[in-house]
Parts: structure tokens; C-alpha cells; sequence
């Protein structure tokens, strides 16, 4: 069923007043089936599913329950909640499935502790029980221990490394932190298993750019550049204003009036096809936004920024001034 299909059906819904059972059935049922989160709509349309019509449901009742319950855990519908953990409950006594609802109840009701227990008796029987593990990450950040969420996340890859979603989630906590060798080591990892995803490209530059140095900034022209050779046809404008300003940076360095030292200035004098990056980046980004939709504002500022940024050569690291390079 089509999205298109999915809105007739909830106009259907809304039509009926939920009050066509066989409606509210199928509706459940399909967004269980297409992994959709409407969870208000859960909970309104699936309340008297549980509460007045749980015979008619046979043994998916078990299954809507449990639906039902999640969805309004995420809406704040705690009654609710309780009475489909109450039913579970009854049905399946000491279930790990309903051990996980009591838990998230107990996060919504801000017991972060008493879920954290919870939790951990999970991973006593099943080490490698991940939907244990990623909560009790969720319940440090919820805290703001971001100490105590980075070392769950350690704990969590090492059993599964390949999940690039953690290793993602690390490098932000790390770059929270101000740890930014740390972040760049989660990038690498990231880069080794999806190595043609561009948008980590144009993070992993932005990061290199963030830490500063000839070095980094040499690294995020260079990841810059990879992103757009991957994605040359879409937009990336996000990855040409970020080589504009790696290339206007290294210009800066090479600069002996720019207060960095003299190894810098020449490590940085002797990068390559600055000046060129520089103008292609300008060149692109004019073009991109006179062919977007993008505001007249917007429109009317980008000559200024792309002046501001302008490396018409880079300085002689010799020279005691920057006059070929615009660095205003």
C-alpha cells in the first residue's frame, strides 16, 4: 500500500470516528506491518481494541497489546500503557518481551534507575541482548552523563562493531566532549564500512576542519573532495561551502602576517591547487543557488560570502603580505 493509500486510510478512520472496529483492525495491522510511527493514532484508534473488543481479536490480541502499549508509552498515555502491561502481564509471567514494556514504562515515568536494573538483570541472561544495552546508552544521555554514555557505547561495539549507526552516535558524543582525535578514529571506522556514502565524507572533513592545523586542514580537502566526486550531480552544496572554506583557511596560514609560525605557513604555502579549488567552489556554488529555489535573501547574500572566501593565488610564504590573497 502506497502513502497515498496509507492517507485514504486514515481519512477513512477519521471518517468512521474509530468507531468501525474491522477499520481500527486493519489500520493497526498495517502500520505494524510497514513499520510506520503513528503512535497517537495507535493509541486513539487501537484503546478500544484492548479495553472493549479483546475477545474478538484472538490471538492477535497479544500482538496489538503490545503495539498499543509502546504507542502510548511515545504519547504519554500512561493509563493506557498500564493496562496493556497489566494484560501482558497476566498472560505472560517473567516474559523478557514484557520485562522490556515494564522498563519503558518506568523511563516514562523518569524512573531511570529502577529501569536501569531492569535492563541490567536482561544482560545477565542474554549478554548480548542489544535492545538492553542501547537503553541504558539512551538513559545516560537522558541524564546528560555523556562519560557514562560513551563507555556504554565502547562496551556495545565491541560485541557488534559493525552497527554504524553506534559508531556515529559515538563520534557526536565524542565531539560533545571536545575529543576530536577520538571522533576522527569513529569516522575512520565508518568510512571502512561505508565507503561510498558521501555524506560521512563531507562529516569526516568537517571534523578535520573543526581541529585546525596544515594537516587537518590538507585532510579536509581532501574528504571534501571525495564527497563530491562521489555525488557530483546532487546537491551538495554543504560540501563546496566547506572546501571555499578549507582553501580560504590554508590561504590564511600560508600568510607569514597571519600569526602562524613559520611551519606552518610553509607546510601550508606548499598545498596544492588551492587558489583552483577555491574558484571552482565559487563557481559551482553561483551556479547551484541561480538554479535553486533558494530565497532572494539568500540569493542576494552569497556574492558577499563568496568575495569574503576568495583565493585569487596563494601567498608566497615568503612575502611579508598578503595582497594575492583576499582574506578579509
Amino acid at each position: 500500500m502506497s502513502a497515498t493509500n496509507f492517507e485514504l486510510l486514515r481519512a477513512r478512520l477519521e471518517a468512521s470516528s474509530g468507531k468501525d472496529i474491522k477499520l481500527n483492525r486493519e489500520f493497526l495491522k498495517y502500520v505494524r506491518e510497514h513499520h510506520i510511527r503513528e503512535s497517537t493514532l495507535v493509541s486513539i484508534y487501537g484503546a478500544p481494541l484492548v479495553d472493549k473488543y479483546a475477545s474478538s481479536l484472538g490471538d492477535e490480541l497479544w500482538v496489538v497489546l503490545e503495539q498499543v502499549c509502546i504507542a502510548a508509552l511515545d504519547s504519554q498515555d500512561l493509563k493506557l500503557a498500564d493496562m496493556c502491561i497489566s494484560k501482558l502481564d497476566a498472560k505472560f509471567p517473567n516474559s523478557s518481551r514484557v520485562r522490556r514494556l515494564q522498563a519503558l514504562r518506568m523511563e516514562a515515568a523518569v524512573r531511570y534507575d529502577d529501569a536501569d536494573l531492569v535492563y541490567q538483570r536482561m544482560l545477565l541472561d542474554d549478554p548480548t541482548n542489544t535492545f538492553a544495552m542501547k537503553r541504558r546508552i539512551t538513559i545516560a544521555r537522558e541524564r546528560r552523563d555523556l562519560t557514562r554514555a560513551v563507555q556504554l557505547l565502547n562496551e556495545y561495539l565491541t560485541v557488534f562493531m559493525s552497527d554504524t549507526e553506534a559508531w556515529l552516535e559515538l563520534a557526536d558524543l565524542y565531539i560533545q566532549q571536545g575529543m576530536y582525535s577520538n571522533a576522527s578514529f569513529c569516522f575512520e571506522e565508518l568510512l571502512l564500512a561505508s565507503p561510498q556514502n558521501c555524506h560521512l565524507y563531507v562529516k569526516y572533513a568537517e571534523l578535520r576542519f573543526t581541529m585546525g592545523g596544515v594537516e587537518n586542514l590538507e585532510l579536509a580537502k581532501k574528504y571534501y573532495s571525495f564527497a563530491l566526486e562521489l555525488n557530483p550531480d546532487k546537491n551538495t552544496n554543504r560540501a563546496w561551502f566547506g572546501l571555499l572554506a578549507t582553501t580560504h583557511a590554508l590561504a590564511l596560514l600560508a600568510d607569514p602576517s597571519s600569526g602562524a609560525s613559520k611551519k606552518a605557513s610553509s607546510a601550508a604555502s606548499e598545498s596544492k591547487y588551492v587558489a583552483e579549488m577555491n574558484k571552482l567552489a565559487r563557481t559551482q556554488l553561483t551556479k547551484n543557488y541561480e538554479n535553486s529555489s533558494a530565497t532572494t535573501t539568500l540569493k542576494e547574500c552569497l556574492p558577499k560570502t563568496l568575495s569574503d572566501f576568495t583565493v585569487d593565488r596563494m601567498p608566497d610564504s615568503g612575502s611579508s603580505s598578503s595582497k594575492d590573497a583576499k582574506t578579509r
